[in-house]
């Protein structure tokens, strides 16, 4: 007896870092976990920028090093505020004084 199996239709989507030449594919077939799921769980990140219509694909090892430059920054910002905040205090200088001809 011959056993025929229904085809199903997949299709393929591959995403590429917009930081690095990392790439991951996505094949939907009809047990395959969402697109979104699946890229989620490999650690990339598909983010749409809020006003201009593109999207900002970052793979899991990009991922990583852009958190630690953000936790960087975020340091060095809040540092610097409370810098300006509370700038460090000087000890008063006396004025210079005019060498008068008497001093001279």
């Amino acid at each position: 007896m011959i056993r025929v199996e229904p085809l199903t239709q997949a299709t393929s989507t591959t995403l590429t870092c917009d930081f690095c030449t990392n790439t991951v594919q996505h094949v939907a077939g009809t047990e395959s976990p969402s697109m979104v799921e699946y890229f989620s769980r490999l650690g990339w990140v598909v983010r749409r920028h809020p006003e201009l219509e593109f999207l900002v694909v970052v793979c899991n090892r990009c991922r990583l090093l852009m958190d630690d430059v953000a936790a960087e920054l975020d340091a060095a910002i809040a540092r610097a505020i409370a810098e300006r905040m509370n700038p460090p205090q000087s000890t008063p200088t006396e004025p210079r004084r005019r060498p008068t001809e008497a001093t001279a």
